[in-house]
């Protein structure tokens, strides 16, 4: 099952202006973009704006499907969206490093240094 999850999500554009899954987002646009947020591009554009109360999809943060290695997890628990924050935007925009790990967290690209896998065995 993670193999297949996996490879849908490999399938999202990250460098595109929209991040969602190609086939949601040819839905999302035929349906109309009244279900698609106008996202401002910086962080303050965003907090003094009315958009954080606007329940459209935001799609200039990394989707969030999952979290964690699902190649080597136990099990696998399925949730609903992850949610929505300020701290989302300033921590993809203004956290260096903080983008790119989701990014990666998305692709399942993890890195196979001796500090990750001694991380793994940690937390097993």
């Amino acid at each position: 099952m993670p193999e297949k999850l996996i490879e849908f999500w490999k399938r999202c554009d990250l460098a595109g202006p929209d991040l969602a899954h190609p086939d949601d987002l040819v839905l999302l646009k035929r349906e109309g973009t009244e279900l698609i947020q106008n996202i401002p591009e910086d962080l303050n554009s965003f907090l003094q704006g009315p958009q954080f109360a606007d329940p459209r999809l935001h799609l200039k943060l990394v989707p969030q499907p999952y979290a964690g290695d699902l190649g080597n997890a136990r099990i696998v628990v399925l949730l609903l969206n992850p949610g929505l924050g300020y701290t989302d935007y300033w921590g993809e925009m203004n956290k260096t490093g903080f983008r790119e790990r989701l990014e990666k967290n998305l692709l399942q690209s993890f890195d196979d240094s001796v500090e990750s896998k001694t991380r793994k065995l940690e937390f097993r």
